[in-house]
C-alpha cells in the first residue's frame, strides 16, 4: 500500500522563491502532494502564487500566524486526510531530487523516531549552517548547534539530537497520530527548540541524516528588529516554560544585569537603535507573557513579517 506524503510551505508575501521550492518538491523521486498556506499575504502575492503554481492545495488565513501557527494548520490538514509523512518547508530552501525519499528511508529506520532533519548549507556559498541541535543552554538560554567535527561519521544515516533546523524537517505518522503541535505563542524563532522538547517528552527521538543537506537561501539582512524581538522573547518563553527554578532564577539575573543592558548599549552605539529597542521589547513581553504577534506589529509595519 502506497503511504500517503505531504509537503507543506507556510509563506508570508514571498513570491519567487515559493515558486522555485515547490519546482524542488515536484522533481523529488518520490510522489508528494504539495500544500502551501498563506499567512495573509497581500492581495499582490496571493494572486500571484495562484497564478504561478498549479497543482498545489492552498489554504489562505485570514491572519498571519506566523511559522508555528502555519504549521499547526497543515497538521490539521495532513491528520484529516490520513497522511503517512509530513514534510514542513520554508519558501527559501533548494532540495535536491532525493531529499524525501531518503529522509523518510531514515524516519523508517527506527519505529521510535519522530522528527529527522538534514544538514543546513547556506545557498549561496556552500558553508555548513546547521546539522542538529545539542543540549539546549537553560542557564542564558541558548541553542546550541552540533559542527561538522562534532558529527562522528558524516556518511551516517541516523543522527541523535535534541532537535533539528526547522527550515526542512519531516513529522512521522506518531506526531501527527498523537496531535503533538508547535505551540502558536511562539510564532517563530526558537520553535524547533520547544518542539524538539515536546517531542521527546512525548517519548519520540529526533534524528538528522547528516549525508542528506538541502541550500537555505538566506537573504534578509543582519540585525533585523523583528529578528531581535523573537528572538529575545521567546528565549524568556523556553525558560519560563521548561526551565528549572534555579535557572530561571540565574537566566533572569544574566539577563537584567548583563545581557540586555550591554546589548542595547553596544547597539545604540552601533546606530542599531531600533534592533536595541526591539530586543528590549522582547526581554519585556516574554516577562509578561505578552505572545503570538505580540508587540510584532510595531516592527512589521516597515519589514514584514517572515520566517
Amino acid at each position: 500500500m502506497t503511504k500517503k506524503i505531504l509537503a507543506c510551505i507556510v509563506t508570508f508575501n514571498s513570491g519567487e522563491l515559493v515558486v522555485d521550492s515547490v519546482r524542488c518538491i515536484k522533481n523529488q523521486t518520490i510522489e508528494v502532494d504539495v500544500l502551501i498556506i498563506d499567512n495573509n499575504s497581500s492581495t499582490y502575492y496571493q494572486d500571484f502564487l495562484k497564478n504561478s503554481i498549479k497543482e498545489v492545495h492552498f489554504i489562505f488565513s485570514d491572519q498571519n500566524k506566523g511559522y508555528t501557527g502555519g504549521n499547526n494548520i497543515a497538521i490539521d490538514y495532513a491528520r484529516k486526510y490520513d497522511y503517512d509523512y509530513l514534510f514542513l518547508i520554508n519558501p527559501d530552501v533548494d532540495i535536491g531530487i532525493n531529499v524525501f525519499e531518503s529522509l523518510i528511508s531514515t524516519i523508517d529506520s527506527e519505529p521510535g523516531i519522530g522528527i529527522v532533519g538534514c544538514k543546513e548549507v547556506d545557498f549561496y556559498t556552500g558553508k555548513v549552517r546547521s546539522i542538529g541541535g545539542g543540549p539546549y543552554n537553560f542557564w542564558v538560554s541558548r541553542t546550541c548547534w552540533l559542527s561538522e567535527r562534532e558529527v562522528p561519521d558524516p556518511s551516517c544515516s541516523s543522527l541523535r539530537v535534541e532537535f533539528c533546523q526547522g527550515a526542512l524537517v519531516l513529522l512521522s505518522r506518531n506526531i501527527l497520530r498523537e496531535n503533538i503541535r508547535l505551540s502558536d505563542e511562539i510564532f517563530a524563532y526558537v520553535d524547533e527548540v520547544d518542539f524538539g522538547i515536546k517531542v521527546q517528552r512525548s517519548g519520540y527521538s529526533i534524528v538528522v541524516n547528516p549525508s542528506v543537506s538541502f541550500g537555505h537561501k538566506i537573504h534578509n539582512p543582519p540585525f533585523r528588529p523583528i529578528e531581535g524581538y523573537l528572538l529575545q522573547r521567546n528565549r524568556v518563553f523556553i525558560v519560563r516554560k521548561y526551565g528549572m527554578l534555579r535557572h530561571k532564577i540565574t537566566f533572569f539575573l544574566y539577563m537584567t544585569l548583563i545581557e540586555i543592558p550591554v546589548k542595547c548599549i553596544f547597539r545604540l552605539i552601533q546606530g542599531r537603535h531600533e534592533y536595541a529597542f526591539a530586543c528590549f521589547v522582547g526581554f519585556l513581553d516574554g516577562i509578561v507573557g505578552k505572545m503570538g504577534m505580540g508587540s510584532l506589529i510595531y516592527f512589521s509595519k516597515k519589514q514584514g513579517v517572515t520566517r
